[in-house]
């Protein structure tokens, strides 16, 4: 059966009303597709933006980990300071209290000293009086040697 021209006249136009949705569609998706990819290049951009932040803040956090990392090296050493100074301090310490025994004993050996100076001293004079004492038995012997030396001289001239 052969179509009639008002029946291929009805198909054209609705071909061509269905060509021209199909522009308007394609013209659509063009539109959706540029949106599309607008916002694919928006986010593309925002992934590069954040994937820099990302890399400086990787950058942040090694140099953050080495100054930890430094951080915790001078905490063991300090740890180690303080251990080593207790030891000292310990040490001091013992030696505070010999130095105390050292102190009493030498405050003991000056008292003696002291005492042994004071016992002298008075042997001192003691010493001194007796030389005195002899000085003068001396002068007397002297003088009673001249008393008899001259009695005798005067014995001698009378006899």
């Amino acid at each position: 059966m052969a179509a009639t021209l008002a029946e291929l006249t009805l198909r054209t136009r609705a071909l061509e009303a269905r060509a021209t949705a199909t522009e308007q569609a394609i013209d659509e998706q063009g539109v959706v597709l540029g949106e599309v990819a607008a916002l694919t290049r928006k986010t593309l951009d925002g992934i590069d933006r954040v994937d820099r932040r990302v890399e400086k803040l990787d950058q942040r956090v090694e140099k953050v980990d080495q100054r930890v990392e430094s951080l915790e090296n001078a905490v063991t050493e300090l740890r180690g300071d303080v251990g080593e100074l207790r030891e000292n301090f310990s040490g001091l310490h013992e030696t505070v209290g010999e130095l105390r025994e050292n102190v009493s004993e030498l405050h003991e050996t000056v008292g003696e000293l002291n005492r042994r100076v004071t016992v002298l001293e008075k042997g001192q004079v003691r010493l001194e009086q007796g030389q005195a004492r002899l000085e003068q038995g001396q002068a007397r012997l002297e003088e009673g040697m001249t008393a008899v030396l001259a009695r005798l001289d005067r014995m001698a001239g009378s006899a």
